[in-house]
């Protein structure tokens, strides 16, 4: 169960991130912190163990051993996670495939005083749609394998259509990978071309070399985005958007502006909100939440409908064997699962 106090330390650890004179407000909610066990378990929940760590250290507070653990493993994996990045997208440039790499250690190294402070587990890429067979093949020759079994890859293959990312992992290297062609789902109410993002991408040192990013203000609309997509169910993201607001090439108005015409506003509006008056409340209610992020109530109930019936790995894996996996039985035993009767 996680209490008002963990939650009202972490945000006070993200606001932290963004402004290091948040020091004393840090050591004003650890000192409200009654169980550091449950605390540990629910800063690890919302990825925030490492940066939790350092700023409690910051602040003169012995932090959990767990924390400490988290920071130590945290660092280690970014290192090994930007390198395969870099790799991997400059494999891709040489094949004539053009990728971009966000979230992960991109946004690590341009948002964080420390990369280190920020936990992520694997690498995203995006591709332009029309070379993501390519990308795929590629992908498939370096090693890496499309998680799930012949069935459930089958059946998403089906799904293609309704879907934005590929999840693979590579049992040499131990490493993730998601490979998108959109940046949001195509039901989602908020469109990102991915064309557009392209056109505005920027060269960053990853890696040992150089590869290309989302542009600042593409990156911090695509945070809201995603942010809202997902119910704000990690407090991850209040840091990455605070920390990522104090970028240099970032221009809150320009970012704005874009996001109105990807249909994204409320979402930035609210997300931007949320981050620039930390520490907030420790939960917002769900109704405000739905208030405020749909740009219409129209898009949003079809995003919500569409949701209730695209399928999840879990419905992939427990389909019965003799079902045929056309779209249409996928969404029936999607639909199934849900009210129970399977």
């Amino acid at each position: 169960m996680e209490s008002a106090a963990d939650l009202e330390l972490l945000l006070a650890c993200a606001a932290w991130a963004a402004d290091e004179s948040q020091t004393g407000t840090v050591a004003e909610k650890a000192a409200k912190v009654s169980d550091w066990v449950c605390f540990v378990e629910t800063a690890q929940r919302h990825g925030l163990a490492a940066l939790a760590f350092t700023a409690l250290e910051a602040c003169g507070k012995v932090p959990a051993d767990g924390l400490a653990a988290e920071f130590a493993t945290s660092a280690k994996r970014g290192l090994v996670l930007s390198a395969e990045a870099g790799r991997v997208a400059r494999l891709m440039g040489e094949a004539g495939v053009c990728a971009l790499v966000f979230k992960g250690p991109v946004l690590a190294q341009m948002a964080y005083r420390d990369p280190a402070q920020r936990t992520f587990q694997d690498v995203d890429l995006l591709v332009a749609p029309q070379q993501l067979e390519a990308a795929i093949a590629l992908l498939t020759r370096d090693g890496y394998a499309e998680t799930g079994d012949e069935r459930v890859r089958a059946a998403r293959r089906t799904m293609r259509p309704w879907c934005n990312e590929l999840a693979f992992h590579h049992a040499g290297r131990r490493t993730w990978l998601d490979l998108h062609w959109f940046l949001l789902p195509p039901f989602f109410p908020a469109r990102i071309p991915t064309s557009d993002v392209f056109e505005r991408a920027i060269p960053v040192e990853l890696g040992g070399g150089t590869i290309c990013t989302l542009a600042p203000d593409d990156h911090l609309v695509y945070l809201c985005a995603h942010a809202c997509k997902h119910a704000w169910e990690s407090l991850g993201a209040v840091a990455d958007i605070a920390c990522l607001l104090r970028h240099p090439g970032v221009d809150q108005s320009r970012a704005r502006h874009r996001a109105r015409q990807w249909g994204a506003a409320k979402m930035f509006d609210f997300s931007i909100g949320r981050t620039a008056a930390l520490p907030v409340e420790a939960r917002l209610g769900d109704l405000r939440l739905l208030k405020t992020l749909s740009p219409s109530l129209t898009r949003w109930g079809s995003h919500a409908a569409t949701r209730a019936i695209i399928p999840t790995e879990t419905d992939w894996e427990t389909m019965p064997k003799a079902w045929t996996l056309t779209p249409a039985r996928q969404c029936i035993w999607r639909l199934l699962r849900i009210a129970g009767m399977t």
